[in-house]
């Protein structure tokens, strides 16, 4: 018996040291796959993707190793009801190989691929559709044809932005009822104030005269600052910042605080009037139009009820949309991306991934290919 487990184990050995030889000798080929395929998942599947169908492939520089599905590499973000699965690479992960289905969808070949390793990877499930965003701008789109990913246009078409224009700090004082160059002043609303920084301007310091009520840390300004006038004679300010937090002055103690829990009910109903979700939308600079027909009939902006934005480690932004809300203009530092027109017909946008690190917007579609935006360098401030 013990003679039979030495002898299993032995050809266990030899089968893993085999594979492995395979697997380092692949790097070295310019036209096989990375990793070999051993006789799993001829079968094409039918339903939604899950998380169970994604198997990803890392190495390691330091053990020189690879290693399947290894979260320590990477961060697993998933978008409610399961629609779509987003995975954020560390930045010394190296990411070389993609298998979807028990399909190959990507493999990493040192001649051709040299430095490029996939940045981020978003898989719609319904769609059965990939896209990989790589770490030299390039971006790939995958879908599933004849039972075998293939990429629908090879380097997807960059449209240049306006880049974020250069800060200009103003200091507030809240007795100025008027708006200006730098700010727009909106009063006599259910007894709130409020101050919205204008194009480039942000504001560093809020005071009353002479008296200063809050002053920005660590260079984290205010797109806008609202002031909530009690019924006890209080007031309540509150710094919408560019990080998309806010700031809190409460009670004439005027310091940074996330919440009061012994506030009176009326101030946690104004604290909570601005939802996070237009707050993501400031500090990315976006703005979302939404309309009830092609005309621009009824626009509203940033209507929170039509989409949510969540934003990720502080690494990404990403909007999903309500099924089938055709009429949005999505506008980024002022500037229409896109806009619904008739020739759209029944096409309507389902998501908005940006990606402020190498300032590139993906913009996915129910049943098109996804447009990608890119701020070239040459564009940068």
């Amino acid at each position: 018996m013990v003679n039979t487990h030495i002898a299993i184990k032995s050809l266990i050995l030899c089968f893993l040291l085999k594979y492995n030889r395979n697997f380092v000798n692949s790097m070295n080929k310019d036209s096989e796959n990375l990793l070999e395929t051993v006789g799993i998942g001829a079968e094409e599947f039918s339903g939604e993707i899950s998380l169970t169908d994604i198997k990803i492939t890392t190495f390691s520089l330091r053990n020189k190793d690879y290693r399947v599905n290894d979260n320590r590499k990477y961060e697993t973000h998933k978008f409610p009801p399961d629609k779509a699965f987003l995975y954020i690479f560390n930045d010394d992960a190296k990411c070389v190989e993609i298998n979807v289905g028990y399909k190959n969808l990507w493999s990493y070949v040192p001649d051709e691929h040299g430095d490029e390793f996939p940045r981020l990877i978003y898989v719609r499930t319904v769609e059965k559709d990939v896209t990989v965003y790589f770490n030299d701008n390039m971006t790939r789109n995958y879908s599933l044809n004849y039972n075998k990913w293939s990429v629908n246009s090879g380097r997807l078409n960059y449209l240049t932005l306006s880049p974020v224009p250069y800060r200009s700090l103003v200091d507030l004082d809240i007795n100025c009822k008027s708006t200006t160059e730098r700010f727009k002043y909106t009063g006599n609303i259910t007894n709130i104030d409020t101050y919205e920084a204008k194009g480039e301007y942000k504001f560093r310091v809020v005071k009353s005269g002479s008296r200063e009520l809050w002053r920005s840390k660590f260079t984290k300004y205010a797109n806008q600052v609202n002031i909530y006038h009690t019924n006890s004679a209080k007031i309540v300010l509150i710094m919408h910042l560019e990080n998309g937090t806010r700031a809190l002055s409460l009670k004439d103690e005027f310091e940074d605080i996330d919440w009061c829990e012994d506030a009176e009910q009326s101030e946690a109903f104004l604290m909570k009037v601005h939802s996070r979700t237009e707050e993501r939308l400031a500090t990315n600079h976006f703005k979302v139009i939404t309309a009830d027909d092609p005309n621009g009939v009824n626009p509203k902006e940033n209507d929170v009820t039509k989409f949510v934005a969540t934003t990720i480690t502080r690494k990404c932004l990403f909007l999903h949309f309500n099924e089938r809300i055709k009429y949005i203009e999505l506008v980024h530092n002022d500037k229409t991306i896109w806009k619904y027109i008739d020739a759209d017909g029944d096409d309507y946008i389902q998501s908005l991934h940006y990606v402020p690190v190498d300032k590139r917007i993906v913009v996915w579609f129910n049943d098109k290919l996804p447009l990608v935006y890119h701020m070239t360098d040459e564009n940068v401030c």
